[in-house]
């Protein structure tokens, strides 16, 4: 019995120190002029006259062979934001926030305010 709690004790110790040297993770968005090759699932979402990427939160142009990190495009609109985005309210009036982005909720679609 005092040999399964050692073991029990000693396992439980090797667990938190386990726990406390687990690494959080953290997203990093590439900032606005950075060139790609590639982009993960892009959307095609057309706006002027224009036509943006968007993948994971980060809005796109074509750029000769490859793509550029753009602004997000005032008035473009979405149909779904990335997971992770936090509701925050703005001089009484709810927005969506993802990316340093703000996004107002109109008729199904997210559009960038």
């Amino acid at each position: 019995m005092k040999k399964l709690t050692l073991v029990w004790i000693i396992s439980l110790f090797f667990v938190s120190i386990m726990s406390l040297q687990a690494q959080r993770v953290v997203k990093v968005y590439p900032k606005q002029g950075v060139v790609v090759t590639k982009i993960h699932k892009p959307k095609l979402v057309h706006h002027q006259g224009k036509a943006f990427h968007f993948s994971k939160g980060v809005w796109y142009a074509r750029h000769n062979r490859g793509y550029v990190v753009v602004a997000a495009p005032k008035g473009i609109r979405i149909k779904r934001l990335p997971r992770g985005y936090t509701k925050v309210v703005v001089n009484g009036k709810k927005f969506y926030r993802f990316n340093n982005i703000l996004y107002k909720k109109h008729r199904g679609y997210y559009i960038v305010a």
